[in-house]
């Protein structure tokens, strides 16, 4: 499958060891995962400035983004105005031109839409649930 992980997927990824970062090993496992510089730059910011993570890590992050992820440029793209935060767009742009099967996200923004363009949008628990990547 192909799927674009929302900020708040990678970041609960990075900054914990629970249902989220096991959706994202599991996904960079078995999936072909979008990114863009969008994503890129929010994710970093929002480590370094809110969390506090040291440069060296986010550098190391950075370098993890290039290795798993498919990287789109989104620079001439026309977003889309669908969801009541602006930046949720950023997401649906990509998603559409990567051409991916789903969204997966903790952003009630995006999952009130359910689908977009034939997307499914869904969180982390549900990825859990359909997929069944995880069983104790």
């Amino acid at each position: 499958m192909k799927i674009v992980l929302d900020t708040n997927v990678i970041i609960s990824a990075f900054i914990s060891s629970g249902l989220a970062n096991r959706v994202f090993e599991k996904c960079i496992e078995k999936h072909k995962l979008f990114i863009s510089d969008w994503i890129i730059t929010e994710v970093t910011e929002k480590l370094e400035n809110k969390f506090r993570v040291p440069e060296n890590l986010i550098e190391k992050i950075k370098n993890y983004f290039e290795t798993y992820f498919n990287r789109i440029d989104l620079k001439n793209i026309e977003l889309p105005y669908i969801c009541r935060d602006k930046d949720d767009n950023n997401i649906l742009a990509l998603a559409k031109l990567a051409d991916v099967d789903i969204i997966i996200t903790g952003d009630k923004d995006l999952l009130i839409l359910k689908e977009y363009q034939k997307i499914k949008i869904i969180d982390p628990r549900k990825y859990y649930d359909d997929f069944e990547i995880i069983k104790s």
